[in-house]
């Protein structure tokens, strides 16, 4: 290449060298003729370097011109050689891209796609080149030209969930990214791809189905279910539901999130606590928790463990509540059977000899000195507090034919304050009585054992402030299926290692009491299909819940 433009510019210097001579030639030739020769020849010398100078610079300009355009033309080639790479590069992604790629005008028409289209859609390019946007259902298209108009003005849509229509009419859930680009002439192109997620979407709906039932499954079920983290050293609740939880005065967005203090007596979380860090060494622990409502509750604590680590602790909580009483009533049945053999078998024996000795005692006290009067007194009282021992004893030994009737707990309860007023006023104590309505507070029953029921509790309440006197509250109302009195004094209490075992035989907290008398009324409670809840704290009182089945078709009826 250099050495053709060295040919063709060589020319030019040797052609200005030969006119330069013959003007150096010409000038001599003048100078030898005529006068002022230095002048002629200074001026004819300048000429011919003028010239000579001229040809090199002529030369030296052609001849960088010329490489500069090679260059350009060697740029513009491999410019057009990378061009032709890069189309042939983008045209093989664009062909074996697995997501499905179209571009439209501004407008929506389709100008080109690639087999993925097809393969997704069904159409080819033939079948809807020129159409308009003839994969987008109709209740889209609108939506998606105004996202093409805001594409255009630079907007990106980045992996929008949408739907997609194929050729046979199905719609199929598609993620789609679009973009644009502008060319020299400002016309503008829309690129859109497409990947088909109607799989991945159909997972997602059926986990999520999945997840709702075992939502509602875990709601439902009868206790709770719930799920810790540790975090620190503070346990955290990441999942709580179940019916218990509500029964328990909760909700799940009470508990999650959150540790126990935040919702229970600092005393309670603490025990708590330690149960969750055996758990959480490995360790599967099972514990039982009572509520003031009643309600006792068996919890298992089992450890998720993962790598030899525990990540999780997953609890359950059932109410044994009716169990635990179930038990109860086994176990107090198997004392009251105990009690009513031994009863069955003295009872008779003592009575006799009791009336023999009441007798004679009656007989000889007018005859005896006036000073020993006394003496017949307390031997009589002490007599009859043995025989109402031997009437309780006999109670329990005997089988009872319960018969029922339509009974007004109210009115009731009001016969039965009449009835021990002389007691309290001797006690310094007064009552009051409030209740949920007069006319249909009615239970099955049979009034004279309700009445000793009531006997029973409420000259134990008023004996617990016969010291300092207080306030006997009676309330009576209605829960569910059942009618709830509630008995409530200000006296000392009851110490709460002594509390579990009122009801048992002859344990008691009075000085001269047997026992038999609350063992007796958990007994007719029991045989009226009844409940029985003692409640007390020391130095505050003692509450008596009794709950009792209201009246119904179904219920009335006699019991044995």
């Amino acid at each position: 290449m250099y050495k053709t433009l060295f040919k063709k510019y060589f020319r030019i210097p040797v052609i200005c060298f030969f006119l330069s001579v013959l003007i150096l030639l010409a000038g001599y030739y003048i100078i030898s003729t005529y006068e002022s020769k230095n002048v002629i020849l200074f001026v004819f010398i300048t000429l011919a370097f003028l010239m000579t100078l001229n040809s090199v610079f002529l030369y030296r300009t052609l001849k960088r011109n010329d490489l500069t355009l090679v260059n350009q033309k060697k740029q513009w080639k491999e410019a057009e050689e990378l061009v032709v790479k890069q189309e042939q590069k983008y045209r093989s992604i664009f062909e074996n891209s697995t997501h499905a790629i179209m571009v439209t005008d501004i407008n929506g028409r389709v100008l080109d796609i690639n087999p993925s289209f097809t393969n997704m859609y069904g159409w080819t390019l033939d079948e809807i080149i020129g159409e308009c946007l003839p994969m987008v259902p109709d209740i889209f298209i609108d939506t998606v030209l105004q996202d093409n108009q805001k594409v255009a003005e630079g907007e990106r849509i980045i992996n929008k969930e949408t739907f997609g229509k194929t050729k046979d009419g199905r719609l199929i859930d598609i993620s789609l990214s679009v973009s644009s680009i502008i060319d020299n002439e400002g016309k503008i192109t829309i690129f859109s791809l497409a990947r088909d997620i109607t799989e991945k979407k159909m997972a997602v709906r059926q986990l999520e189905i999945m997840k709702s039932e075992l939502q509602q499954t875990i709601r439902h079920q009868q206790g709770i279910i719930f799920k810790l983290r540790k975090k620190g050293n503070r346990f955290i609740y990441t999942m709580c539901d179940g019916r218990l939880l509500s029964r328990l005065g909760l909700s799940t967005e009470a508990v999650v999130d959150k540790e126990d203090k935040d919702f229970m007596s600092l005393e309670r979380a603490r025990t708590f606590t330690t149960y969750y860090e055996r758990a959480w060494k490995g360790e599967e622990v099972f514990y039982e928790f009572s509520l003031r409502s009643g309600i006792t509750c068996l919890t298992n604590l089992t450890p998720i463990i993962e790598n030899g680590k525990t990540i999780e602790l997953l609890g359950s909580s059932i109410d044994v509540t009716d169990k635990k009483r179930s038990e109860e009533m086994l176990m107090r049945s198997e004392k009251l059977s105990v009690v009513g053999k031994l009863a069955a078998g003295v009872a008779h024996e003592i009575r006799n000899p009791l009336t023999s000795i009441r007798g004679f005692l009656q007989y000889l006290k007018p005859s005896s000195q006036e000073d020993h009067q006394k003496f017949f007194d307390v031997m009589l009282d002490e007599l009859d507090r043995i025989h109402d021992i031997v009437k309780e004893f006999l109670f329990l030994a005997k089988p009872h034919e319960y018969k029922f009737e339509s009974v007004n707990l109210v009115a009731i309860t009001q016969q039965v304050i009449k009835l021990l007023e002389p007691q309290f006023i001797l006690n310094n104590v007064q009552v009051s009585l409030s209740y949920y309505q007069l006319d249909d507070m009615k239970v099955n029953g049979e009034p004279n054992q309700l009445k000793q029921v009531l006997i029973n509790v409420l000259k134990n309440a008023a004996e617990a402030m016969e010291e300092k006197g207080g306030m006997i509250h009676i309330h009576i109302t209605h829960w569910e299926d059942q009618y709830i009195m509630r008995i409530r004094d200000e006296g000392c209490g009851i110490p709460k290692e002594r509390l579990k075992k009122i009801g048992e035989p002859f344990f008691t907290t009075k000085e001269k009491g047997t026992g038999l008398g609350m063992m007796v009324t958990h007994k007719i409670i029991e045989g009226h299909g009844g409940t029985i809840r003692i409640v007390s704290k020391e130095g505050e009182g003692t509450l008596v819940e009794i709950g009792l089945p209201e009246i119904t078709p179904q219920n009335l009826f006699i019991l044995k």
